[in-house]
């Protein structure tokens, strides 16, 4: 779990890299490493306020705007939450029985990307005149399809993080069903509803994984999964805090 945890950064880290390089300044792969290693914790108290970190280092190191460099923390974590929705509607697909509530967030995380993809398009003046959308527009469509295509090893290595921690609690779960429903986890995860998922993303795996535990009873399953997931959750902590 440690090393993919050590995954989980270097794939961050590299969506980082590339799309500030491409976007705001170029940076060395070994600044990435630091100040992302370094704003993990102020990451734990905010996840916002970490992503702050990379904004105050470019400030600082290559006199970028803090307005620019805010507008690339922002591609960032839209280019994320994207990723996830994307997966998260093919799971849809195969997990039919998920709560109205959260295909209503689905459709209205939707309802907003339409918006916001008619805005790259049409490029409204009283927006582009604004430093902190000024990235964004840059970047235009193509832009945005790139910085999800490097996004994409971070969300991997941190699936198969997730599939590995149940394993070795005995949740067996196939490798399809987690392809589908761990970004769905994440998603939920990414709400602003609980301090670092906690709770939210417990339920979820419940959710979804409780039946994948042989021989168990339903509320041992249960707790298999629950314990599975807040043992991730806390090496994930202990690493991402020694880089820190």
């Amino acid at each position: 779990l440690a090393l993919l945890i050590i995954g989980v950064y270097l794939g961050d880290s590299f969506a980082i890299w590339k799309t500030f390089g491409w976007f705001v300044t170029p940076l060395t792969f070994t600044e990435v490493l630091v100040v992302r290693g370094a704003s993990y914790l102020l990451a734990f108290l905010n996840y916002t306020v970490g992503q702050g970190a990379i904004v105050y280092f470019v400030k600082r190191s290559r006199g970028v705007p803090i307005l620019r460099g805010t507008a690339a923390v922002l591609l960032v974590m839209g280019i994320n939450i994207l990723l996830l929705l994307l997966l998260t509607t093919l799971g849809l697909f195969v997990n039919p029985n998920l709560s109205p509530a959260l295909r209503t967030v689905i459709y209205v995380a939707y309802g907003a990307l339409a918006v916001y993809i008619t805005l790259l398009i049409i490029k409204p003046r009283w927006l582009t005149a604004r430093p902190i959308f000024d990235v964004l527009f840059s970047a235009g469509l193509v832009g945005h399809l790139k910085a999800l295509a490097v996004r994409v090893p971070h969300v991997a290595v941190l699936m198969a993080f997730n599939y590995a921690s149940m394993h070795a609690f005995g949740v067996r779960v196939p490798v399809a069903q987690a392809l589908l429903c761990l970004p769905i986890i994440y998603f939920i995860s990414a709400l602003p509803i609980a301090v670092m998922g906690l709770g939210t993303s417990q339920l979820a795996f419940v959710y979804f994984f409780s039946s994948y535990v042989p021989d168990a009873t339903p509320e041992a399953a249960k707790t298999v999964v629950v314990t599975a997931s807040l043992a991730s959750q806390a090496a994930a902590v202990v690493i991402q805090s020694t880089l820190g």
